[in-house]
């Protein structure tokens, strides 16, 4: 009995040690989000909050597809339905598998801190935010397509995308840089495993390959970006 009450009370210091140290990295989350969230005016509100969209980045979504069918033909759709499964799973397994499991209440709902963050349009997301979809969905598209280009000039525009937007939801309060930080080793770890099975059976090369494909994402990327600057500038 005693040995058992020993054990018990070693486990029960290990349990208070643990929580002790987690709710020191949750305080440090919180005071890093709130320095983000806190450093705004009006320019980057309207800025983070059309860049944190969806439907903004169509164009983005449809020059991708692009590049892959003109630069690898057949082969391309095969690459892109890759892309296409890697947000898929990115997105369920943040968004209906994490999310409801963990149940981490997002900054703009969380009873204590809400009140000190600065919310853009009323703008809150969901309940949950642990861990960022939007960070899983990028940083997989940027990670796998990366893989397959094995381009510098396209990497640096996708992972330069991927990071605005991830920071876009600290902004914006809807996370915490810890959503973000998960969301974004999710995102490459499922590219990573998906890239892994693709590339076995896909024999694509370098054929097809010139300046005018190279600069097709890069260009849509920087047209979207001064569209963006000029409506966060006028509203």
């Amino acid at each position: 009995m005693a040995i058992w009450g020993g054990l018990c009370y070693k486990t029960s210091k290990e349990f208070n040690f643990m929580s002790a140290g987690i709710q020191y990295l949750n305080d440090i989350d919180g005071q890093l989000l709130l320095l983000i969230n806190n450093a705004h005016n009006s320019f980057f509100d309207e800025f983070f909050y059309t860049f944190s969209g969806r439907h903004v980045w169509i164009a983005l979504y449809v020059a991708l597809i692009a590049y892959c069918v003109i630069r690898w033909k057949a082969q391309g759709l095969w690459i892109v339905l890759a892309l296409i499964a890697s947000v898929v799973l990115a997105d369920q397994i943040s968004a209906h598998l994490i999310k409801p499991l963990v149940c981490r209440l997002r900054p703009t709902h969380d009873p204590i801190l809400a009140q000190y963050v600065h919310l853009v349009h009323e703008y809150r997301g969901g309940l949950y935010g642990f861990v960022s979809s939007h960070a899983a969905n990028c940083f997989a598209i940027a990670t796998l397509t990366t893989l397959f280009s094995k381009d510098r000039l396209l990497a640096t525009t996708l992972f330069t995308w991927a990071s605005i937007n991830a920071y876009s939801r600290m902004y914006l309060g809807v996370h915490y840089p810890g959503d973000i930080l998960c969301g974004t080793i999710i995102g490459v770890l499922i590219a990573l495993c998906l890239y892994g099975i693709t590339k076995r059976w896909l024999t694509y090369s370098k054929a097809n390959y010139n300046n005018i494909i190279k600069w097709i994402i890069p260009a849509t990327f920087i047209a979207t970006i001064i569209i963006i600057i000029l409506l966060s500038a006028l509203f």
